[in-house]
């Protein structure tokens, strides 16, 4: 049988890890300070979250009290600070009701109504993520089996907030390699299209040549007033268009390098509506 020190460590273990299943989100966040304000009976439990681009601590999660609620602590302001300098819990308490002052001067702008003021950092070997700050309008002593749970708790706290970054991370890789999968499949495809192609552009080329030459042997035997000549002359039109057109897809599909040459805009407008006659 447990002792009551033991099971309340091992009950808020459990509710942790209960609440770290569906990940690292506002429903976690609000379940875990709700968790730590009702275990150890403070009037305040508040997440902030280290922003290192910014350089500032922001407040993510809060439960109880809104007095004192600040939303921002710069990187040397309050026990946010200490705790993340010293690598440890931040202790404070205040004659009468305020507990802001902080070890070797300086104050808690948080710490104003309060006589007892909690702060742990949430730091791994790996990296530090943020604070846990307690609060509480009377004065609050921890015993050392409490001391103890909170030091275990905090842990666990981190070690979640840990686990469910890696786990975001791992699913935004895999959607990523998903998303690159895909990619792969439609540029195999186009591949595909482009071999098919430039088989098609080959093979239409060659009967195309042999209308041209055709087309220019029956111009020379139809005599120039000849009302058929309006016909040659109109295949022969066409022929030469759908020749450039087939030599311009072959061209592209060869992967050859671009050159740019000036050229005057008229006459590509002019050859652009020809497509259209």
């Amino acid at each position: 049988i447990l002792s009551p020190e033991f099971a309340m460590e091992y009950a808020i273990i459990e509710k942790l890890a209960g609440l770290a299943a569906a990940g690292l989100g506002p429903s976690f966040l609000a379940g875990t300070v709700r968790l730590f304000k009702e275990a150890f009976r403070f009037d305040y439990c508040g997440i902030y979250a280290w922003v290192e681009q910014k350089e500032e601590f922001v407040l993510d999660a809060w439960c109880g009290e809104s007095a004192g609620s600040i939303r921002r602590y710069n990187a040397d302001e309050g026990a946010a600070a200490l705790a993340r300098e010293q690598g440890r819990a931040i202790d404070l308490h205040g004659h009468g009701k305020h507990a802001s002052t902080l070890p070797g001067g300086g104050t808690d702008k948080g710490g104003e109504g309060y006589s007892t003021i909690l702060v742990y950092p949430l730091v791994d070997s790996v990296s530090f993520w943020g604070v846990l700050y307690l609060k509480s309008k009377r004065p609050r002593r921890l015993s050392p089996e409490a001391r103890r749970a909170m030091a275990t708790a905090t842990k666990q706290l981190t070690v979640a907030i840990r686990c469910a970054e890696m786990r975001e991370s791992m699913l935004a890789a895999r959607k990523e390699l998903s998303e690159m999968q895909a990619w792969l499949a439609r540029s195999e495809k186009l591949l595909s299209l482009a071999d098919m192609a430039s088989t098609l552009a080959h093979e239409i080329r060659s009967p195309l040549i042999s209308i041209g030459g055709f087309t220019e042997r029956l111009k020379k035997k139809i005599a120039s007033g000849s009302p058929l000549m309006t016909y040659v002359s109109q295949i022969e039109k066409e022929t030469h268009r759908l020749e450039k057109l087939i030599n311009g897809m072959i061209g592209f599909l060869r992967e050859t390098p671009v050159e740019l040459v000036a050229d005057d805009m008229n006459d590509i407008m002019a050859e652009a509506l020809r497509c259209f006659d």
